[in-house]
């Protein structure tokens, strides 16, 4: 029996599966929410995801939040949960949360001081974005790795999405067909060095 969802993030924003899973790049494993937003990235993609749009926290609670990173098992775990509250403790912020069955589950939170400075996504987003715009040039071909786009669209919650390439990074915008979700992503596509046509 499936849990009934009252509040906390909506569940079918699978955003932790744009996050690194190595040890190369620990703090890539995270979710850090900055300005709003929910950022994750594992370098090869990105996503930025308002957290008005994505959970049902109030803007005092996104106060909280500011700054604070999340592992990416942590909130995997947090969209099977029945209510998700945030909580600011003599500890610091946390995720109180409750099971369907009832049980209480907390989840601390951690800071970039204690794992390291988390990427500029939203430079990065932007930056790729006003490329975009300015590219008047089609691009011949691109590698495109299927898992990649599959994780970003899960994440996104999305069945069709528009792709616009940036001519000088090369980056990929994904943007979901219906222009009413406010989830912002990159991808970077693979290079083909001989590509056969």
């Amino acid at each position: 029996m499936a849990t009934k969802f009252i509040c906390g993030f909506y569940p079918q924003y699978k955003l932790h599966k744009v996050c690194a899973d190595d040890e190369l790049r620990p703090v890539m494993g995270y979710l850090c929410f900055r300005n709003g937003n929910v950022y994750a990235t594992d370098a090869h993609m990105a996503i930025a995801a308002p957290l008005s749009f994505v959970s049902t926290f109030s803007e005092e609670d996104q106060k909280l939040l500011e700054g604070k990173l999340i592992h990416w098992t942590q909130f995997a775990q947090l969209l099977k949960m029945r209510e998700t509250y945030v909580k600011e403790t003599a500890d610091g912020v946390q995720f109180e949360c409750k099971t369907g069955a009832g049980e209480t589950v907390i989840i601390p939170l951690s800071t970039e001081e204690t794992l390291g400075k988390f990427p500029n996504v939203e430079s990065v987003l932007e930056s790729a974005r006003a490329d975009a715009k300015e590219n008047k040039q089609p691009l011949s071909h691109i590698g495109l790795k299927q898992s990649l786009l599959a994780n970003l669209t899960a994440a996104m919650h999305v069945k069709i999405v528009n792709l616009y390439f940036s001519d000088a990074s090369h980056a990929i915008i994904v943007q979901d067909y219906d222009i009413s979700n406010e989830i912002r992503a990159i991808l970077t596509p693979c290079i083909i060095e001989n590509p056969k046509f």
